[in-house]
């Protein structure tokens, strides 16, 4: 208790007479709080607690003028954003009822509200990315992640953003293509997991469909560079577009309901209307992947799976 108290007393000092002189960080005193947190953890026996917050602390503390200048850099419009997505992803999403309503129960608040805050977020992961790693590397990177989830997500967004900033038309084409190659990567694996029998017949125009999307997403980008020149000119736009998002969500229902009505009055050719429509978000419940993005593979298997509108 003495030794705690001695600490406290001389950390509380060394800030005293730092602040006087003009400096009001506190960084040195808060290390020497942790270190006599850390010597107590460690003398009660928590020694891999103990390494672990150590390791954490280091790391923190050598990038301390890196992080300093990321901090100094972050503007107010992008921390509302950020706590915006925070409070949507957070603390109104987890509270969404899991039920299906409407017409054909397509009407599901927990898959629209994931729908929202995956679009919102693939919108606000390229701004991010454009801050750090520039305008070219930050909207294709964000492509290529975003297309893992659903290239018709990324396509909306970046096309409400080249409405808006048209001078990166060229970029976000690039972007775009970028999740489009990815989704015919998903395709390949989505077909070699569930019906190999099917790969034969598709190696061929999938095969082209990649090496097209692909080099067409290096076209795009190459001719970005040439016409933009300097990214620091390049101009980020908002950080966080919910609007857009939920804009998203109700065409996310409109698809859901399309397709449900073709099943139901199309019978076995409304099958295809899933094929000729949006690869709207998928990584959601695992019966709502099997149902609505993977029906036609199994429907022409021999093991066949009964139909959408059978559940």
């Amino acid at each position: 208790m003495v030794i705690i108290l001695a600490v406290l007393t001389l950390t509380g000092i060394s800030y005293w007479i730092t602040s006087i002189k003009g400096d009001i960080g506190s960084t040195s005193e808060l290390a020497a709080l942790l270190t006599l947190m850390l010597g107590a953890l460690s003398f009660l026996g928590y020694i891999e607690i103990s390494l672990m917050i150590t390791v954490i602390v280091l790391v923190i503390l050598s990038a301390k003028v890196q992080l300093m200048n990321v901090i100094g850099r972050i503007t107010q419009e992008e921390i509302y954003a950020l706590v915006r997505f925070v409070i949507i992803a957070l603390l109104i999403y987890p509270f969404l009822p899991d039920e299906n309503y409407g017409p054909y129960d397509v009407i599901n608040p927990s898959e629209i509200g994931l729908v929202v805050i995956l679009t919102s977020g693939v919108g606000f992961l390229g701004y991010v990315l454009m801050r750090v790693l520039g305008a070219n590397k930050g909207v294709l990177l964000t492509g290529i992640i975003g297309g893992l989830v659903s290239s018709t997500m990324v396509t909306w967004v970046f096309s409400k953003k080249s409405k808006e900033q048209s001078t990166l038309n060229a970029l976000y084409t690039s972007a775009i293509l970028a999740a489009c190659t990815i989704m015919v990567v998903r395709v390949f694996l989505w077909v070699f997991l569930f019906n190999k029998s099917l790969l034969a017949g598709l190696m061929v125009p999938l095969s082209i469909l990649l090496l097209t999307a692909a080099g067409a997403t290096i076209y795009f980008y190459i001719k970005d560079k040439k016409t933009n020149g300097k990214e620091e000119s390049m101009p980020l736009g908002k950080p966080l577009e919910l609007t857009n998002a939920m804009w998203f969500g109700v065409l996310y229902v409109a698809i859901l309901l399309v397709i449900s009505y073709a099943n139901d009055y199309l019978g076995n050719e409304g099958s295809i209307s899933q094929q000729v429509l949006p690869d709207y978000p998928m990584w959601m419940r695992s019966p709502f992947l099997y149902r609505r993005c993977l029906l036609f593979l199994f429907q022409s298997s021999p093991r066949r799976m009964p139909s959408c509108s059978q559940h």
